[in-house]
């Protein structure tokens, strides 16, 4: 697991073009600090080497782009994978500095097949549900549970396939829906 946070670091170098960047935690195994610890840890901004540490407070939150970035990545990493939207009671979609849209990011999460799973832990969320479709409710043990739950479900249904190909062949692949096999790169088309 690890973190993508959802503010925008912008990187200007002399003749590059400039970047915005999202800073990723390391990598850390769910067995060494278990879900709870992992979120608690997320928002402990006094712990040594925070990255949001140096980032002032009105700093503009891209909620939409980071889901969107931690999808890319877990795809890169070739291994099973879903993103995780945690918010709070503070959190809504006027807040959110995002270039793109929530809609539009599921699109895009579900097009590359990357489950997108949002866990309000402050109680149940209809006010987002528009935007970012369906919302669980973490905020007790039992609710937690229960979300990690199909969290898990989901990831063990995954499996991984690669099929050594040029990348043109690839975007064509015949797959067989018997055998469960669905290409997740389209030609053409935006999402």
């Amino acid at each position: 697991m690890h973190y993508t946070w959802p503010i925008v670091r912008r990187m200007d170098a002399p003749g590059h073009v400039a970047a915005n960047l999202f800073d990723l935690s390391d990598d850390v195994s769910s067995r060494a600090l278990g879900l709870p610890g992992f979120l608690i840890l997320a928002f402990d901004v006094n712990a040594e080497n925070h990255p949001l540490e140096t980032v002032e407070p009105g700093s503009q939150r891209r909620f939409a782009d980071a889901v969107a970035v931690a999808a890319v990545n877990s795809v890169a990493a070739a291994h099973r994978r879903a993103v995780v939207l945690v918010v709070d009671c503070t959190f809504d979609v006027e807040h959110d500095s995002s270039s793109a849209e929530p809609a539009a990011v599921r699109r895009y999460l579900e097009s590359i097949g990357v489950p997108l799973f949002v866990w309000s832990v402050s109680g149940p969320r209809p006010d987002l549900e528009t935007e970012w479709g369906d919302i669980d409710d973490i905020s007790n043990p039992n609710e937690l549970r229960a979300a990690v739950k199909r969290l898990r479900s989901t990831l063990a249904s995954q499996r991984v396939v690669w099929i050594s190909s040029d990348p043109l062949t690839a975007l064509r692949v015949d797959a067989d829906p018997r055998c469960g096999i669905t290409p997740l790169a389209h030609l053409g088309g935006a999402y």
